[in-house]
């Protein structure tokens, strides 16, 4: 259970965490890059999983937490698949929707390649 001065995106950078994923952080989402460079330079230049709330924000109190959509994006910010993960609507329990998400962000990254370690 997250704490109250936990954000959405702390719960969920340590869900990414547990499957050894790193993110690039914006105020509105997290970035996965598919492109090993990206991470050291922490500029996106090729595809990558992008995280969000529905809110959007990944500042947002973990109890206020509306849900986390995950989609796949090309190096220009446009969708290139649909939805990997859609943020159901109601209430969100914060801390089993991130762990959620780290999976099947994990789950992709496992079939469709590795990101930068």
């Amino acid at each position: 259970m997250p704490n109250s001065n936990q954000t959405a995106g702390d719960v969920l950078r340590s869900a990414l965490a547990t499957h050894g994923i790193q993110v690039i952080e914006d105020v509105s989402c997290f970035a996965v890059p598919l492109d090993a460079g990206d991470l050291t330079t922490g500029v996106l230049s090729g595809q990558y999983i992008a995280m969000a709330d529905r809110d959007p924000s990944v500042t947002n109190p973990a109890d206020t937490h509306t849900g986390w959509v995950v989609a796949l994006y090309d190096p220009h910010g446009e969708p290139i698949r649909t939805l990997l993960y859609p943020a159901f609507p109601g209430p969100v329990d914060c801390a089993a929707d991130s762990a959620t998400a780290a999976a099947v962000v994990a789950l992709f990254l496992a079939t469709a390649g590795e990101p930068a370690a």
